[in-house]
């Protein structure tokens, strides 16, 4: 039941509009808007998110970083983010997605991102990179543009499962050998359940 509103905060690692770091703890009916800037592990609400809890939380704002960068974290370590949501414009390097940077483990429900997400490696409308992560009943909206691994909803997803998820976004990609995808650009032994 926290909120920041029109917040300018710059940093340089584990920056974010509330938290910077959240490391078991439980974030719920919190939000952040307004301007966060970054170097690594960047996000709207937390910089990062290890075996923490976000729910029914969300971001209006823009975020501009490097590596790990997120609309509403940067760098998701098996925790959990449910019921969330980011309006948001992203602004970064490697790892950038509407919702999460990276997401390692990590389960993700019931959560939306739009915006303008623009990158270079591993870009994606709600995750730049999925490791061994689980990503339920989401979506993604808006303009995702990166030069390689661009995905709609998930720029690369690494032995990680998205279920009943879907992109509604606008995918542009260094070219079409860059591996781009309406809903991933690239897929490494995972599972997409529909």
């Amino acid at each position: 039941n926290v909120g920041l509103e029109d917040a300018n905060i710059t940093g340089a690692e584990a920056v974010g509009g509330l938290v910077g770091g959240n490391f078991g703890g439980n974030i719920s009916n919190s939000y952040a808007t307004g301007n966060i800037t970054g170097t690594d592990y960047v996000g709207g609400l937390a910089g990062g998110n290890k075996y923490g809890t976000i729910s029914d939380s969300y971001v209006i704002g823009n975020i501009t970083g490097n590596y790990y960068v997120g609309g509403l974290v940067g760098w998701e370590e098996i925790g959990k983010i449910s019921n969330s949501y980011t309006i948001v414009d992203i602004t970064g390097q490697n790892r950038i997605g509407g919702l999460v940077g990276g997401n390692f483990g990590g389960n993700i429900s019931n959560s939306y991102a739009t915006g303008n997400i623009t990158g270079t490696d591993q870009v994606g409308g709600l995750a730049g990179y999925n490791y061994q992560g689980n990503i339920s009943n989401s979506y993604a909206t808006g303009n995702i543009t990166g030069t390689d691994y661009v995905g709609g909803f998930v720029g690369v997803s690494n032995n990680g499962t998205l279920t009943n998820s879907y992109s509604h976004a606008n995918v542009t990609a260094g070219s079409i050998d860059n591996y781009r995808g309406g809903l991933v650009g690239y897929i490494v032994e995972g599972t997409i359940n529909y």
